[in-house]
């Protein structure tokens, strides 16, 4: 990603892969297709397509990440108590929250107007990094910073960090998020827009030439 350049360390290498099917027989392709993301994901996503999807697919490009992480500084489950977690100034859920007293790399980005903190994972290789915008009772924090965030800007914040002795509370949480349409809209802005027309030539992959 431009701007984050030697920033952000390596943490996986990748490999790309050419398979050619006979697509009138999309139980097969399904099943390697499905085999290849099982093996990828250690087992946890067992189907990413049906042989049903696959009836009218001319070409599939899939790609598969899995990634299980330690902290460096581990939370203890024993830490953990309930709190308030605010969504919006009127809009409160109660969360198991997570806590500890630690070195962490930490700052401010004026920019951004938002305190900033890295969760190393262990081995150094990867980090999380947390950005919580300054509540100013609008509700609309979040977006504004989303709006200033850009690789630049976020290299700067990183580069930025200093250690410092902190009382972290972070709540407990995971990540569900589908990326189809996004996917599409970031592919088409890099370029990639005749593939998501109907009268894409795709003959080298299966032969057919386009009917305008």
């Amino acid at each position: 990603m431009a701007g984050l350049d030697g920033v952000l360390p390596a943490a996986c290498s990748t490999s790309v892969t050419l398979n050619l099917f006979v697509w009138t027989i999309p139980s097969a392709a399904a099943e390697f297709i499905n085999s290849f993301v099982k093996n990828a994901t250690a087992g946890k996503i067992k189907e990413a397509v049906k042989p049903s999807l696959l009836k009218s697919v001319r070409m599939l490009i899939i790609n598969a990440i899995y990634f299980k992480g330690l902290w460096e500084q581990q939370f203890r489950a024993e830490d953990t108590y309930k709190a308030d977690f605010f969504t919006s100034p009127t809009q409160v859920s109660s969360v198991d929250m997570m806590t500890q007293r630690a070195f962490f790399r930490n700052g401010v980005s004026e920019e951004l107007d938002a305190d900033v903190v890295e969760l190393p994972y262990r081995g150094g290789a990867a980090s999380l990094f947390v950005l919580l915008p300054r509540d100013s009772g609008t509700g609309g924090e979040l977006d504004r910073m989303l709006q200033r965030l850009t690789p630049a800007v976020l290299a700067s914040v990183i580069g930025n960090l200093e250690s410092s002795e902190r009382i972290l509370n972070l709540p407990k949480f995971k990540f569900e998020k589908g990326l189809s349409s996004e996917l599409k809209e970031a592919l088409i802005s890099m370029g990639i827009r005749d593939a998501f027309d109907d009268t894409a030539d795709l003959s080298t992959f299966d032969g057919k030439k386009p009917s305008w």
